[in-house]
């Protein structure tokens, strides 16, 4: 770092492997400019098509006065450790160092912080399984005697705002950095309201709409500062911290389905939800403070304002556009190539065959007649291998081709919903089936952090934003998946009709997916087969978009 000074400019320069940001002060004026070394190339923003600038990458140097001006590097592989402060009069006057980054004390608060929110939120939300047995097969609920398609509308909504709610809040946060912790604070509320509102004269159209739309939304937008935050803070470490971060759904999903079991068989349905409102008030509070991030969070500028009354009314017209385009969500034009619709069709496919099997794991093992606490136990023993699958994926994200990964865990999947779930008819199979899929599928989002690093980095754009969106995509597999599966599921066959109806393949005493399973088992298997050929095709589009950019022959 240099600091040349006179009495009409100064300048300060960081550098760091491939990038080189320059701030320059003159006669009271900013200029900012990002100079790539190898291309020797710098492009210049005009006012119209400026946006507020991305708090998500480390690399980004910011100062209160120039926060709008300074985009960040997107896709780079170093974190700049110094920020800028300024004087009053808005010239920089010295540096002061950052938290490190893949390592620290902070670094590693903000890790547990973040696995705790995705235990409350994810974890939760795949233990809907629990709230989908009761409602089934408990004369207590409510719901009792509705079908499993109206039952798992509210699961599916979950599933759904987990997923989306992230990447449609994204934009907004990115450009009001500032108001994260007003925005945790709504969402926070509004999750709890919806499972109070539920817990009043339930039935399906209420709890589908209240804790199904309204707290499975906002809690999916609660848990969005997590990811933005997360490449802040862990670079080379991304995959590990991805996968550790992915863990706490997991512990979630072995600690909810007993909790939720517990509860409703003790409590019933509606101070249930009571219960978890105030929970989930208590934890998303305490997360909500102690989850921090690693840049020094920035006002927009007057120039981005849109409250703003400065300037003149084209002026205010247009920092309304650009703030406009800032929190609309975007699409990242590298997920048009190729090798981005085919990761985006990877993910969704996936989780569609993933979500199918797992939701019916314990309505399935109660209509085997393993009742009391059995069927949780087997959903609690998926979550909990699939725990230990993020956590090992998580690392080999970090040293292995991430198609790799994509293709070895997805044939294995097929083969296990194929095989083994296909002719389980007793419990030890189903156990068994419990800990291999959870272990080899489990884990598999995991992926996307890999996938969004390399892409973000070949398309020049934000990792998160790129993560983002095949989070959304994976998610509306998570959502289709169940959705098709209900249709798919014949859960009220009885052992009469199968004996006597001899078009009736899949009755109680079927040989392979009995007791109306058998058309979700082929379903599943044949979307994680379809992946994995997925996977095979997309080895050869990587090596076209990955590859070095020839430089310009000089004239």
């Amino acid at each position: 770092m240099t600091d040349n000074r006179s009495s009409s400019s100064i300048e300060i320069r960081l550098e760091d492997g491939d990038q080189a940001i320059q701030l320059t002060t003159l006669k009271g004026s900013v200029e900012t400019a990002i100079q790539d070394k190898n291309a020797n190339t710098t492009e210049e923003r005009s006012d119209d098509e400026s946006r507020p600038a991305s708090i998500n990458e480390g690399p980004s140097i910011q100062t209160p006065a120039l926060s709008s001006r300074v985009p960040s590097l997107h896709g780079s592989e170093s974190i700049l450790n110094a920020y800028a402060e300024p004087t009053s009069s808005g010239t920089p006057s010295f540096v002061t160092q950052l938290p490190p980054v893949d390592k620290g004390r902070q670094a590693w608060t903000f890790l547990a912080v973040a696995t705790l929110l995705e235990c409350l939120i994810w974890g939760m939300g795949n233990s809907y399984g629990a709230f989908q047995d009761y409602h089934l097969y408990n004369k207590q609920s409510p719901l009792y005697g509705s079908s499993s398609a109206a039952t798992a509308a509210a699961g599916t909504l979950i599933t759904a705002g987990q997923y989306f709610a992230p990447f449609l809040f994204l934009g907004i946060l990115n450009a009001f950095p500032h108001r994260i912790k007003l925005f945790q604070a709504i969402t926070l509320s509004a999750s709890a309201i919806g499972l109070v509102g539920a817990s009043f004269h339930p039935n399906v159209a209420s709890v589908t709409l209240l804790q199904g739309f309204l707290s499975g939304w906002s809690g999916g937008a609660f848990y969005t500062p997590a990811m933005l935050w997360l490449p802040q803070w862990f670079d080379q470490k991304r995959g590990f911290a991805t996968g550790m971060i992915f863990v706490g759904s997991g512990i979630g999903g072995v600690v909810w389905p007993f909790a939720l079991n517990y509860l409703l068989e003790g409590v019933g349905f509606e101070w249930t939800l009571r219960a978890l409102a105030i929970l989930q008030l208590i934890l998303g509070a305490t997360i909500a403070f102690f989850l921090r991030p690693r840049l020094p969070v920035q006002r927009p500028t007057t120039q981005n304002d849109p409250s703003s009354t400065a300037g003149s009314r084209h002026d205010a017209s247009r920092r309304r556009r650009n703030i406009l385009r800032s929190v609309l969500p975007s699409h990242n034009k590298i997920l048009h190539s190729p090798l981005g619709i085919a990761s985006l069709a990877a993910q969704f496919m996936q989780n569609a065959a993933l979500m199918s099997v797992s939701y019916y794991i314990a309505p399935y093992a109660s209509s085997l007649g393993l009742r009391g606490t059995i069927p949780t136990a087997l959903l609690a023993t998926f979550n909990a291998a699939a725990a230990i699958s993020y956590c090992i994926i998580g690392i080999l994200c970090d040293t292995l081709p991430h198609i790799v990964l994509v293709l070895l865990l997805s044939a294995t999947g097929s083969l296990l919903v194929g095989l083994l779930l296909g002719f389980a008819k007793t419990l030890g199979p189903l156990i068994a089936f419990a800990i291999l899929f959870g272990l080899f599928n489990g884990g598999f989002s995991t992926t996307m952090s890999p996938m969004a690093r390399e892409m973000a980095k070949a398309g020049e754009t934000e990792h998160s934003a790129v993560f983002l969106e095949l989070m959304s995509w994976r998610g509306l597999g998570g959502v289709a998946g169940p959705l098709i599966s209900s249709v798919l599921y014949k859960s009220h066959i009885s052992a009469a009709q199968s004996q006597n109806d001899s078009g009736q393949i899949w009755g109680d005493n079927a040989a392979y997916g009995s007791h109306g399973l058998g058309p979700v088992i082929l379903f599943s298997t044949a979307l994680s087969a379809v992946v994995a050929f997925t996977a095979l095709g997309m080895i050869p589009l990587r090596k076209a978009v990955l590859k070095p950019r020839q430089p310009m022959p000089s004239s």
